[in-house]
This record gives C-alpha cells, sequence and structure tokens, in this order.
C-alpha cells in the first residue's frame, strides 16, 4: 500500500474515466500514468474529446465515472498548479491592457487581500516575458501582436502562476514557422521543470520534444511510432488497438 502511495505522489494517475453529453460518450474508459516531468502529445481528430478530456483535468468538468489524481491529491485540491495554454483567446481587441497585464493575469490568483500585485508578482511576470523573449514589448498593447507573439505571452501568462503541470491546446497552430520553433525552443527549456501535456496536430515539428504520444478518439491509445503523413489520415483512423502510425 506504501509504495502505491509512492507511486501516485509521483505522477498524475487517471483511471475509468468516463465523460459522455446526453447519450454519446465522449471519453470512454481512459487510463494513463503520467510520471512528474513528462512530456505528452495528445492526437486526434476534430470532435474526438481532446477538449473535454484537458476541462476533465482541469476540474472544469466532472467526469461520468473514473477519477484523477495529480502526485497524490485530486485536481479540485491541485488546481492551483495547473496551468492552460489555450489554443485561441478570446478578448476585446479594443481594451488597452498591455503585454505586461495580460502576462500578470497569471498572477491573479496570488493577490493580497488589498487586491495589488507584489514586488515578486511584478519579477516573476519580468522573468517569464524575457523567457519568451518578449520583454521589449512589455508596454506594447497585446492586440497590436502578431498571432505568434500572442501565443508566447499566453504561454507566459499560464508560466507566471508557476504550475506543476502545463497543459498545451495546439500552440503552433495558426501561426509562421518562425514562430512555431520559437515555441518549441521555450518548451524544450521548460520540459526538465514541469509535466507538460500537449495537443497538438503537427506532430512532425516536435515528436522528438514528447516522452510520449497518445491518439484520443473516445478512448486512447499509445502511438509506438510517431509519425503521421497529414490531419486528414489521422481523422480516418478508428483507434481499436494500440496505434502504429507510419511514415508516409
Amino acid at each position: 500500500q506504501g509504495c502505491v502511495w509512492l507511486i501516485m505522489k509521483n505522477c498524475i494517475f487517471i483511471k475509468d474515466l468516463s465523460f459522455k453529453y446526453s447519450s454519446k460518450f465522449i471519453l470512454n474508459k481512459i487510463n494513463l500514468t503520467i510520471q512528474k516531468g513528462s512530456s505528452i502529445g495528445i492526437l486526434g481528430p476534430n470532435g474526438s474529446g481532446k477538449t473535454t478530456f484537458f476541462n476533465l483535468l482541469l476540474g472544469i468538468l466532472k467526469p461520468l465515472t473514473g477519477h484523477i489524481s495529480f502526485f497524490g491529491h485530486s485536481n479540485k485540491n491541485f488546481r492551483k498548479y495547473i496551468a492552460l495554454v489555450p489554443q485561441r483567446f478570446h478578448f476585446d481587441p479594443n481594451f488597452p491592457i498591455s503585454v505586461k497585464e495580460a502576462v500578470l493575469m497569471g498572477r491573479l490568483s496570488n493577490l493580497n487581500w488589498f487586491g495589488q500585485y507584489s514586488k515578486k508578482d511584478h519579477l516573476i511576470v519580468e522573468e517569464m516575458l524575457d523567457l519568451v523573449e518578449l520583454s521589449s514589448y512589455a508596454k506594447n498593447c497585446f492586440s497590436c501582436l502578431s498571432g505568434g507573439q500572442a501565443q508566447r505571452v499566453l504561454i507566459a501568462r499560464a508560466l507566471a502562476s508557476q504550475p506543476k503541470v502545463l497543459l498545451l491546446d495546439e500552440p503552433t497552430s495558426n501561426i509562421d514557422q518562425k514562430h512555431q520553433q520559437k515555441i518549441s525552443n521555450i518548451l524544450s527549456q521548460l520540459k526538465s521543470h514541469l509535466t507538460i501535456i500537449m495537443i497538438t496536430h503537427d506532430p512532425h515539428s516536435m515528436h522528438n520534444f514528447f516522452d510520449h504520444m497518445f491518439c484520443l478518439n473516445s478512448t486512447l491509445e499509445p502511438i509506438t511510432q510517431p509519425y503521421i503523413c497529414s490531419h486528414n489520415y489521422l481523422s480516418l483512423i478508428h483507434i481499436s488497438e494500440p496505434t502504429r502510425l507510419r511514415r508516409i
């Protein structure tokens, strides 16, 4: 029993996780163990349950069956140590928020009872902006950034909360190759410090980054050879056994 507890304290443990909308199962008996410090890539066609899976990890949704533990804690008790980098950030482009103010949002859960940011908050934000190479843009308007720059700001915002688990929802989609490479470099620097779970439709550029890759399509199956010719090819896959994707 003590050995099992030690294992759970060093991993994310997902057991028989199921969820459905109305009568349709979106996720069906997902089982996954992620060791602390691992980098996990998740692929899957549109509508396969990837966003639902993230919402369950974040505690936004409750499982129909099964449970999730983060290093021996429930996701409810571990929530402040999980950060999400969304695929899109919906905001009013006319709202005058600066890059630094956007990243400071990652420190909201740490505000004192006066509702003021501390010196430590500002130092952490400056450190994160330096990490994503946007320190010189701190006073710039967030809405004036390019797509790739905005995505790096969202990564900085997530990191400002000092998470132990980082969730990324297609962080390199719809941005140019230059910024894709910058984000890849940033994540490579973080790999030794965080447990990273990433949804991606582009396994080519980052397959060497991941320790393990999985295909999610209601069920979750390991990808033993992380090569795929296109998203269209993946969308045709019917998962019924461990997936072997070959280079085409």
